[in-house]
C-alpha cells in the first residue's frame, strides 16, 4: 500500500484502490460455494455430496461413486466430527490448559494482550 500511495499521491485515488478489492469480494460471495465439511457437520449431505462432486469434475478426478456410498461417506464423518466434538466439549475451560505447550502459548498470548 505504501509503494501504491507513492506510486499515485493522490487521496481520491488511493481511497478507490483500497476499497476495490473488497467491493470485488463482497459482489462474488454470493457465488462461492458452502464449505463440504461444514455441510456435513450441518447434517446436510445432499448438498455436500453435490459440492464434493462438482469440485471433482473441475479437478478431473471424477470417479463413479454410488450416490448410497458418498451418502453413507458422509453420514460416517457427521457422527466422527459429532463424537469429537462431543468429546472436546466436555472439557471446557480446563482442556486449554491440557498440554504444557498450549498451557504456555495461552500464558504468553495473554501477557501480550
Amino acid at each position: 500500500m505504501p509503494l501504491i500511495a507513492w506510486l499515485v499521491r493522490d487521496w481520491f485515488w488511493i481511497g478507490i484502490i483500497a476499497v476495490v478489492p473488497g467491493i470485488l469480494v463482497f459482489l462474488t460471495f454470493p457465488f462461492l460455494p458452502e464449505s463440504p465439511r461444514w455441510l456435513c457437520a450441518k447434517g446436510r449431505f445432499d448438498e455436500a455430496q453435490e459440492v464434493l462432486e462438482r469440485v471433482a469434475k473441475v479437478n478431473g478426478n471424477f470417479e463413479n461413486i454410488e450416490a448410497d456410498e458418498m451418502q453413507e461417506k458422509l453420514q460416517n464423518f457427521h457422527e466422527r466430527l459429532q463424537r469429537t466434538l462431543t468429546l472436546n466439549s466436555r472439557e471446557g475451560f480446563r482442556s486449554l490448559f491440557g498440554h504444557w505447550r498450549l498451557a504456555r502459548n495461552i500464558v504468553m498470548l495473554s501477557i501480550v494482550w
